[in-house]
């Protein structure tokens, strides 16, 4: 008996080998990552003029999350048109890549927190407080499932999967931004940064729903989906929670002080 199953457990047919390589939409799954790409380059837009002032370490991010994002587009294609061979030797620079996401994402909250500590001290419901909340969690959330995707590579339904769903790790700023850009060209107001990412997850999980619901109807039900949709879910219901926690602020300050 496989373990693993019983912790991830999916009914349905069996996913392992071949089978499933063509799975339903999956198989134009690189067309929803372009699109994800053309998400962040619409949500960061308005910053491209001020990229030489940004420090380094979001320079580094940033390159390294979009060579994620086109390694990712190549691996859909080249899974759709069944080249399984040189999807597996593509998919080795992910060992690289992916640790280096993780690192510089974490190096991006305390440049973050600690950014002129003099002019922009950090105080309790400082929408960083909020923010660094948002990130700290989607960089476990890729982390996690990550190491599921490698752990199931040549479990295919399940691979494709998860790193599917570890995709929408960049869109809730990306999202979020738009959704403040939105809020304010339509003469609504300021939109805080934490608000603009909790509007993000509630559509990102709604999309996660629909997900569930699409294996669901062919008698599938894997955990990619159903803890993605709580995740999500969850940070909408917590996110200013924390941004107002005595905890959570003593937590950051604590991290600004290292």
């Amino acid at each position: 008996m496989n373990i693993r199953n019983i912790i991830l457990p999916a009914t349905g047919p069996a996913s392992n080998g071949s089978s499933g390589r063509t799975d339903g939409l999956y198989r134009h799954a690189y067309i929803f990552v372009a699109f994800v790409l053309v998400l962040i380059f619409l949500g960061f837009a308005r910053d491209f003029p001020r990229l030489t002032t940004f420090p380094l370490v979001l320079h580094v991010h940033a390159g390294v999350a979009m060579l994620w994002m086109a390694l990712v587009i190549t691996q859909t294609f080249l899974i759709s048109r069944d080249n399984v061979r040189v999807h597996r030797k593509l998919g080795k620079m992910s060992f690289v890549l992916a640790p280096l996401l993780v690192l510089t994402a974490t190096g991006i909250i305390y440049v973050m927190l600690t950014f002129d500590p003099v002019k922009f001290p950090l105080k309790r419901a400082d929408p960083r407080l909020s923010l660094a909340y948002a990130d700290l969690g989607l960089i476990l959330y890729f982390a996690l499932f990550y190491v599921l995707a490698m752990v199931y590579r040549r479990d295919f339904r399940r691979h494709q999967r998860y790193l599917l769903a570890s995709t929408f790790v960049v869109v809730p700023a990306a999202l979020g931004r738009i959704i403040q850009q939105m809020h304010t060209y339509a003469h609504f107001g300021h939109l805080s940064g934490g608000m603009s990412v909790a509007y993000a997850d509630v559509l990102i999980a709604a999309v996660f729903a629909g997900l569930l619901v699409f294996d669901w109807r062919k008698g599938k039900f894997y955990f990619a989906y159903w803890f993605s949709l709580l995740f999500f879910a969850f940070q909408f219901a917590t996110i200013q929670m924390f941004a107002s926690s005595n905890l959570w602020f003593e937590f950051c300050r604590w991290v600004t002080r290292l």
